[in-house]
């Protein structure tokens, strides 16, 4: 058994985590600590912590019986667990429940509930979103290194009038659409493929579709290097 666990919701969580935490261990010039011996990663998505997180139906009973058993886990292992609140106000349902679950804070067991943003994407930097924005656009444009270059420009020129820092509390999608719109058009066919993200039957914009797909595209930039 691992030294201590990290608890994220999903693989894409888990991805990005692994890459800010390298990138952390390279600022100071500190080894990477080895993956699952002095830590692991637990993804609870599916679990009943997932259906305590986000289940507006489950009853109070089987809220303290998961609120225990975390408890009692945490008594042989160091758990730091990490979860959206996706806005959630703090008098709804989920709101109390998130809050429970950091009043069951012990030395053992760290719950993060993340506040300031909406969703992982969103602590994506301008900085990062230059350099992957041209892997959700038109493989056909994009396959063509003239048009290529022309479309980086567009999305250099995008980014200098748009900061994702102003949609922390919005889903990706919001972010991504404006800039979409705001890069165009080339030869006829938008660039950024408004695929890449969920629309919504109001003419608003909800997450990242491929999850994975991107925290992967993350991962592999050397962004400590470069920035």
């Amino acid at each position: 058994m691992a030294n201590c666990s990290i608890w994220v919701e999903g693989i894409s969580d888990r991805i990005y985590i692994r890459a800010f935490l390298k990138s952390y261990c390279e600022s100071i010039k500190k080894e990477y600590l080895k993956e699952d011996i002095d830590f692991a990663f637990f993804e609870y998505a599916g679990t009943n912590l997932d259906h305590y997180l986000f289940d507006n139906n489950i009853d109070y009973e089987k809220q303290q019986d998961i609120l225990k058993n975390i408890k009692a886990m945490s008594l042989s292992n160091r758990i730091f667990l990490l979860a959206d609140s996706d806005n959630t106000q703090s008098t709804t349902k989920k709101g109390i429940r998130l809050a429970n679950l950091e009043k069951a804070r012990t030395n053992n067991f760290i719950p993060k509930i993340i506040r300031s943003h909406r969703e992982i994407e969103n602590f994506l930097p301008n900085e990062v979103w230059e350099d992957i924005l041209i892997d959700l656009c038109n493989k056909s444009l994009t396959s063509k290194p003239e048009k290529r270059e022309n479309i980086n420009e567009k999305i250099k020129e995008a980014l200098k009038e748009t900061n994702s820092k102003n949609f922390s509390k919005k889903y990706i999608g919001e972010f991504l659409n404006e800039i979409r719109n705001k890069v165009g058009k080339v030869s006829g066919k938008y660039a950024i493929n408004e695929s890449e993200y969920e629309t919504k039957a109001n003419n608003t914009f909800g997450t990242i579709k491929n999850k994975r797909m991107l925290s992967e595209i993350v991962a592999k930039k050397n962004f400590l290097e470069k920035y």
